[in-house]
């Protein structure tokens, strides 16, 4: 529930006065049913707003039909991207549309209050780019990871500084056979899930740095798909369980995949640290996720 001064924005947001500006700005697209305004939205240049579907008329898709009229005209326009800002009660409908949240901001609508939304973001590909990227992919885990690690507080955010600390990667029985000679190998790559990392967001600082960098120019577990990685030391093997040294993955994270650290394949001795160069390791801030 809003407060009344959220309220009173929305209304003075989406008023007659407010629409005819933005219609002076951009471009106003209006949905009519029975001779009636039903809906609403505005888009200048590549941002969207002030969409608007009548309350008894939600969740029946004309808020979809206006988004993708919208998303068009942004399209058509020659942008790449397309942004908006994003409610409460409207994140899930962005988010199921492929808006990113790129960051969380805030109104002051007077008298000491404060209306906090996020500002999201979608990437408007080319027609034939975007019929490839709605295919749906589903991984199934092919184990489970144990470590010592059991808060995210505790967990280390390298397996560099992890050394010494033992772990086990432990195949489920399916998947047994596809071990066969892994123990010829000093070191592995375990594949995962984040599964317990918190919002996605594009841009944003990090363990080793204030500085906001982007998401993949990091290895920050916020993740569009959280998929993580750790190089880890390969102690034994029994049956269908891995022994391994250096781990840094939360107990109990769904492991995806194994694959052999190859030295003569996988090291590239003229590779840069980029932004990284030079930072020193340092706890994780509080509260910083």
């Amino acid at each position: 529930m809003y407060p009344d001064r959220a309220i009173e924005f929305f209304l003075r947001y989406h008023s007659n006065v407010s629409i005819e500006h933005r219609a002076a700005n951009g471009l106003i697209l209006v949905a009519e049913q029975n001779g009636e305004i039903v809906a609403t939205g505005s888009v200048t240049g590549n941002e969207i707003s002030g969409v608007f579907v009548r309350s008894t008329l939600q969740g029946e898709g004309i808020g979809g039909l206006v988004m993708d009229e919208l998303e068009s005209h942004v399209k058509k326009a020659g942008f790449e991207n397309v942004i908006l800002s994003i409610s409460l009660p409207s994140r899930v409908f962005y988010e199921k549309r492929g808006y990113e949240i790129v960051k969380t901001a805030e109104i002051d609508v007077d008298m000491g209050q404060f209306l906090k939304y996020w500002e999201g973001r979608k990437m408007l590909l080319p027609m034939a780019i975007q019929q490839s990227t709605n295919v749906q992919i589903t991984m199934k885990p092919i184990g489970i990871i144990h470590s010592p690690y059991h808060s995210k507080d505790e967990c280390p955010i390298q397996p560099l500084y992890a050394s010494g600390v033992i772990g086990r990667a432990e195949v489920f029985g399916g998947y047994e056979a596809g071990l066969k000679d892994i123990e010829t190998f000093s070191h592995v790559y375990l594949l995962y899930r984040f599964d317990r990392a918190g919002e996605t967001q594009m841009i944003r600082s990090t363990f080793l740095d204030d500085k906001p960098h982007g998401i993949f120019a990091t290895r920050h577990p916020c993740r569009p798909n959280g998929i993580g990685m750790s190089i880890v030391r390969l102690i034994s093997k029994d049956q269908n369980v891995l022994e391994v040294e250096g781990i840094d993955i939360l107990d109990k994270t769904p492991l995806l995949d194994i694959k052999p650290y190859i030295p003569r394949f996988d090291r590239i001795e003229t590779a840069s640290e980029g932004w990284v160069a030079g930072k020193e390791w340092c706890p994780k801030p509080q509260d910083r996720e």
